[in-house]
């Protein structure tokens, strides 16, 4: 359960951080 529960936290933490990166990188580009 907790261990489910930190690797749901850590994906969406890599989810959250990657699409940061591409709205600066489309902020860019436009």
């Amino acid at each position: 359960m907790l261990h489910s529960f930190c690797k749901n936290v850590y994906l969406n933490y890599n989810i959250y951080s990657f699409n940061k990166r591409f709205c600066t990188l489309s902020k860019i580009f436009s």
